[in-house]
């Protein structure tokens, strides 16, 4: 009865706060606040008041859990809506005390409360001193450390250390460390709900207090807990972490990085290894050996893409990867597999398909196979060409590309082409294919990225070529020769142009005259079907053995016969009208085409059925094309029926069954904009007869319909027709955002498909773009414009225009800072005054940005990280395997500054070279700004040398010298990283490469994109052999 008055009298105290109701554990709680009374400093004195002596109760007191609960929960309520006011915290010490005794109940609802309002309470340091002067942290600790069945107290105690964490991370408590690295290493199965938020907890104490990370076991529990993780993201989350601590002089000490790291590659290098007692039952060894063994690649691969793994596992102090390679002729064909798939990540290579047939693995790596990417409902054109065609920026530096070389250097040096020569004389089948595919890539980078010096150390075929001459046994003999063909078939891959996997694509690169596309031998095509030497009588004999004058049943007629005779330049367009044959076979044909008859429309949409039918389509049309006037009425009564089906898809009534979304998804009506295409591109008057333009114009005002709009801006021929970029101006500045987006995307086909006159109206509707409402695409443009810029008359005509960038962020700022690389746009900034402006800013600002500019763009080329396009916003690592954009070297401004005389001139003035080569001999950098400070200066530097004129300033300062010694000595991992990566830069211009061999530094003298580059002038065999790798200093 005393405790109901009690509670009476409470209840009309607390008659301004929120009304309480039933949560679904049962307990009482508070909803959102209704009025604001309680949270005024009266009120929450007279809340807390009330609330202090409840919540102090011991377990032997009568008062139920309920009460109890609903009082702790009371209490955080008016924690978290009062605020941290002065009166709040005046009380601080009083509520941790009256808090304690709930901490120590024996209930679990009871601690989970208190913990809750410690976490709620906990918003500074002096809080948290509070609370560890009271030693709950002993309390908190055994909330941690309670099992599994108490889950409620468990969250709440790891949410108070988190709290905790980012109150005082330099403070943290040993003894709440302690329980998370048991939870981390333990062993226990299946892996507890709470490991993964132990393992971050971890990893960010040991950022911020790497000592008592080594003192407590917390650094030895994340390489324990790196053979629990099993995706991308935790890997690297944790690799990264370790990396931190390896980089820096003052933390390496507390990691042996021979010893803890190499830990990590036991289930790879170990025959014999397990990591349970025997007792557990075979096949769930075998499944925790098969997690442990992803795991273990995952960490490789993370390692391998940074500077202080790569120097962990590849310097000559360390076995790591020369143990890891000749694991690779000896190991299982599981851990075989494992180590193949690590080779294939590190350097970028698309993985073969798993099989025991060389054809199969060597199809699933073709580069112009379909990806669901390029489907009409993703990013179709624009998409495929992103990853087919070659940027224009391939003339930068990629900076993916020396780390590879680097990294490719190093493995060959240990033995890699020696390994894989073994494994494809004595493995299985599959990871023979595999192995030799890998191979045939890595002598493709050796030849393409290596210096010429390393040429004597790539060449593996005498021992292949020795094996296929031996006779000891045919099957040895059978092995090696198939081992021979598969590298010769992707060395001809290789050779290859840009082989487009659409017809789409195709056809743009056709009205473009690419000059880099496969030209697919039409001859070889054409007599595979027919003799280069025929009459008319044979050439009748060959239409009648298509069967379309026998049939009209088209599945039953000779497609590829149809195809070669349409194209035979005996078949003259003429013969249409004087031969009744030729007309009877043409109109057949022209028929099957023909929306109103329902014949090609229909046929599902396969990348097989388009090869066989719209392929004969287009050269149909092209065949109409060259007809005269008097012979083109089959083309136009195709090109009316399709006008005529495309203007009932705006009509107000009628409704297109040939261009319904479904039909265009699912059915070759699609490919009839492939037919417009090729008219247009052809002979472009006939569409204006046939009046199409009209309802092209109209499905552009149809706003859903963007898969029509994708058709059309994807087969139009925007070189020679000038209705067609109307159309083109039309979906980028009148449709919906999707579609805006996707056309500016697709501006950037048209330019790497060097489409004639892009310099001039597309640089036009490029800049329009850039003054689109909607940032997406308006940054969109600014990149394809940068792209451009990287030809000096895209980059003149965008000075002639002086288009407003500024207000684009980086990428605005990016392609403002070229403009001074030509002399009209040096001139404009400085007439505007601009270019002192723009020189101090980067002095001061912009040369540190940029350091993490160019980092952010290797972890999203390297690692699982995401960049976003909206400012200010992060995501989280993602573990799917996207197409990773290529690094390739952002735009400086002290690198364009020296294009120009004037330039350097201005550059010496100011002392810069003077100011940043005294940075680089610096004794001692004591904080991470002092290092990113230096990795400001060395890319500065670096940009600076990489122009003739540059370079000479360089040299004045003895730089070169110094950053050759930074490269090789610097205690501090990332700055020999980025110093090679400056050194790169440098050896882009042969004065760059001549300096660098004195100083013992070989270079690539070739583009990165030259596929078969030739050392002139030098005889091979008097090379002098490779000079010691960065990684043996």
């Amino acid at each position: 009865m005393a405790e109901d008055m009690e509670e009476s009298a409470l209840v009309r105290g607390f008659v301004t706060l929120p009304r309480a109701h039933k949560s679904a554990s049962g307990s009482d709680d508070l909803t959102e606040a209704t009025t604001t009374d309680a949270y005024t400093a009266e009120g929450v004195m007279d809340n807390l008041r009330h609330l202090l002596p409840l919540v102090s109760v011991s377990d032997d007191q009568n008062c139920s859990l309920t009460k109890r609960v609903r009082h702790l929960n009371n209490l955080a309520k008016v924690i978290k809506y009062a605020g941290h006011t002065a009166e709040l915290n005046q009380l601080v010490e009083k509520i941790v005390e009256n808090v304690r005794l709930a901490l120590a109940s024996s209930l679990k609802e009871v601690r989970a409360g208190a913990l809750r309002v410690l976490r709620y309470l906990l918003s500074s340091k002096r809080v948290y001193s509070i609370i560890i002067n009271m030693r709950l942290d002993i309390l908190i600790a055994r909330s941690l450390d309670a099992p599994s069945v108490r889950e409620i107290e468990r969250l709440q105690a790891m949410r108070l250390v988190r709290q905790i964490l980012a109150v005082a991370p330099e403070s943290y408590p040993p003894t709440l460390l302690a329980p998370l690295v048991a939870m981390v290493r333990s062993d226990l199965e299946p892996v507890d709900n709470l490991t993964w938020s132990c393992m971050a907890t971890l990893c960010e104490i040991a950022l911020h207090n790497p000592e008592l990370a080594a003192r407590t076991g917390t650094i030895r529990a994340l390489i324990t807990g790196l053979l629990k993780c099993h995706t991308p993201r935790m890997s690297e989350s944790v690799v990264l972490t370790l990396n931190y601590i390896l980089n820096l002089p003052n933390t390496r000490k507390y990691i042996r990085s021979h010893l803890d790291m190499e830990a990590v590659l036991a289930p790879i290098t170990d025959l014999h290894y397990s990591y349970h007692i025997d007792e557990l039952d075979k096949s769930t060894l075998k499944a925790d050996f098969a997690n442990r063994l992803e795991a273990s690649k995952l960490a490789v691969i993370a390692m391998l893409r940074t500077w202080p793994g790569i120097f962990c596992l590849c310097s000559p102090h360390s076995s790591g990867m020369s143990t890891l390679l000749d694991m690779l002729p000896l190991a299982k064909p599981a851990v075989q597999r494992e180590i193949l798939q690590i080779l294939y990540n590190v350097f970028q290579l698309k993985i073969p398909e798993w099989t025991d047939s060389y054809p199969s693995a060597l199809n699933s790596i073709d580069p112009a196979q379909p990806q669901s990417e390029w489907s009409l409902q993703e990013g179709w054109i624009a998409e495929e060409a992103k990853s087919l065609l070659p940027p224009k920026t391939r003339w930068r530096t990629n900076l993916v590309d020396c780390y590879q070389a680097l990294l490719l250097a190093t493995m060959m040096e240990a033995g890699l082409l020696e390994c894989l020569v073994e494994v494809v004389k004595v493995a299985d089948k599959e990871v023979t294919i595999t192995a030799t595919i890998l191979m045939a890539e890595v002598l493709h980078l050796a030849n393409t990225i290596l210096p010429s010096e390393y040429s004597s150390d790539s060449h593996c075929l005498p021992e292949l070529l020795a094996s296929a001459m031996a006779f000891h046994t045919p099957a040895e003999w059978n092995r090696a020769s198939e081992v021979i063909s598969c590298l010769d078939r992707v060395h001809q891959m290789k050779k290859e142009g840009v082989k487009p996997a659409s017809l789409y694509l195709k056809l743009i690169l056709e009205q473009s005259g690419y000059a880099g596309s496969k030209k697919h031998s039409t001859e070889q095509e054409l007599f595979q079907h027919i003799n280069s030497d025929l009459d008319e009588a044979t050439l009748s004999m060959l239409v009648k053995d298509t069967n379309v004058l026998s049939t009209k049943e088209f599945g039953k007629w000779k497609w590829d016969l149809i195809f070669s005779l349409l194209q035979h330049p005996y078949l003259k367009p003429s013969q249409v009208t004087e031969d009744a044959l030729f007309n009877k076979f043409v109109k057949r044909i022209c028929n099957f085409y023909k929306p109103s008859n329902h014949l090609f429309s229909v046929v599902p949409y396969t990348e097989q059925n388009s090869r066989r039918y719209s392929r004969v389509g287009q050269k149909l049309v092209k065949y109409l094309c060259r007809a005269d006037d008097s012979s083109t009425g089959f083309l136009q009564d195709i090109l009316s029926d399709i006008v005529n089906e495309l203007a009932q898809v705006t009509a107000s009534k009628l409704t297109s069954d040939v261009f319904s979304p479904s039909s265009v998804t699912h059915k070759l009506a699609r490919d009839y904009f492939l037919l417009l295409g090729a008219v247009s591109f052809h002979k472009s008057s006939a569409l204006h007869q046939s009046k199409a333009y009209g309802p092209l114009l109209d499905i552009c005002n149809y706003q859903n319909r963007s898969d029509l709009m994708k058709l059309i801006i994807g087969s139009l021929d925007f070189a020679h027709d000038s209705y067609a970029r109307v159309i083109l101006s039309k979906i980028l500045t009148a449709s919906s955002k999707e579609m805006r987006l996707y056309a500016t995307r697709h501006m950037r086909v048209l330019l790497r498909a060097k489409m004639p006159f892009f310099n001039s109206w597309g640089l036009e509707l490029l800049i329009a773009q850039v003054y689109d409402l909607e940032k997406e695409i308006a940054l969109e443009a600014v990149d394809i414009l940068d792209e451009a810029c990287e030809e000096e008359v895209f980059l003149e005509a965008l000075v002639l225009q002086q288009p407003v960038l500024l207000h684009l962020g980086e990428k605005g700022a990016s392609l403002f800072t070229r403009f001074i690389s030509v002399k009209r746009g040096f001139n404009l900034l400085s007439r505007l005054g601009y270019l002192d402006t723009l020189l101090d800013k980067w002095y001061k600002e912009y040369n540190i940005c940029y350091v993490y500019i160019v980092e952010e763009r290797l972890a999203e080329t390297l690692t699982s990280y995401k960049h976003t396009t909206t400012e200010g916003e992060y995501v989280r690592r993602s573990n799917s395997s996207l197409i990773r954009p290529k690094a390739f070297v952002p735009i400086h401004f002290y690198g364009q500054l020296v294009q120009q005389p004037e330039g350097c001139t201005l550059l010496e003035e100011e002392g810069h070279v003077a100011i940043f080569a005294k940075m680089l001999r610096q004794d001692s950098l004591g904080t991470p700004q002092d290092i990113v400070s230096v990795k400001a200066a060395i890319w500065a530097l670096g940009h600076i040398g990489s122009s003739t004129r540059g370079l000479k300033l360089l040299l004045d300062e003895e730089v070169v010298k110094d950053l050759v010694v930074l490269a090789e000595e610097s205690p501090i991992l990332s700055i020999r990283g980025t110093c090679f990566y400056a050194l790169c830069l440098i050896s882009r211009i042969p004065e760059g490469a001549s300096t660098l061999l004195k100083e013992g530094w070989t270079t690539v003298q070739h583009s990165g994109e030259v596929k078969w580059p030739l050392v002139f002038n030098e005889d091979l065999d008097s090379l002098p052999p490779p000079p010691p790798l960065l990684l043996s200093s």
